[in-house]
């Protein structure tokens, strides 16, 4: 397992003294306990129990491969350029990590998010708009609290958001209406639809019980849509009278994939 030698020499015929058996035990037992990994023939069987302190320095470039890390301590290491797959580390610290560049394999593909090229946009009503009984009306939206692609025209058909050409895809939508007009006994239905078709609402929202003046919330909807394509906020109701929308209605629409 591990070569220990001593100092003194003996040839054939020297004496052994108890006093030079003393301190070649000594010495040897000494050089057990010092053991260095220069020592340790290649192949050796050592039990983990008899390992204190660090077990191995990995230097330069290693791969570890289905290896099981179980309490591990890792003081300012650098991963470059690293692949973890089927990999199992067990309560481990890290200390002052750099990691460049990972690679994670076996996760699932949702699109890629860009913070300043990904289609969004949130509109609102910055003043009234009145919507005549019994006539189903889109909401004029004036002003944009943001809009990426661009989305949104404030001049020319405000009441549409239009996905942007290549931009067709997976869009997450909704919106909410405010009331300046309390709705008593009356029938109001709210609709998200497409290209300006009641074939192809993406939601129909019946409310038949008496409304305050407040908020309406429209549930989200995610929706698949073609570049080209303009979705809308529409409203009908039977009050018999206008009913006044109110500033801060929303609208808005965020690409997901």
């Amino acid at each position: 397992m591990a070569t220990v030698t001593v100092s003194r020499t003996y040839t054939t015929g020297s004496q052994l003294t108890a006093s030079n058996y003393n301190d070649d035990r000594s010495e040897i037992i000494a050089g057990v306990n010092n053991i260095d990994n220069t020592q340790i023939i290649t192949g050796a069987d050592i039990a983990p129990s008899k390992i204190a302190g660090t077990a191995a320095t990995l230097t330069g470039s290693e791969t570890l491969t289905n290896k099981t890390l179980t309490s591990p301590t890792l003081n300012t290491p650098t991963i470059n350029t690293a692949t973890i797959a089927t990999a199992t580390i067990n309560t481990s610290t890290l200390n002052s990590p750099t990691i460049a560049t990972p690679t994670l394999t076996g996760l699932a593909t949702f699109g890629t998010w860009s913070s300043t090229t990904q289609p969004r946009t949130r509109v609102s009503l910055s003043g009234t708009q009145s919507i005549t009984s019994g006539v189903t009306t889109a909401i004029s939206f004036s002003s944009e609290d943001f809009d990426v692609g661009p989305m949104h025209d404030t001049s020319t058909n405000p009441s549409r958001i239009t996905i942007p050409a290549t931009q067709g895809g997976i869009y997450l939508v909704g919106g909410s209406i405010n009331l300046n007009t309390a709705l008593t006994a009356t029938r109001v239905l709210v609709s998200i639809t497409k290209n300006g078709s009641s074939d192809s609402e993406l939601l129909d929202q019946t409310i038949t019980t008496p409304v305050a003046d407040g908020t309406i919330s429209l549930s989200s909807q995610i929706v698949s849509v073609n570049a080209g394509d303009y979705i809308e906020i529409t409203f009908l109701h039977n009050l018999g009278s206008a009913v006044l929308i109110g500033i801060n209605t929303k609208f808005w629409a965020v690409k997901l994939a």
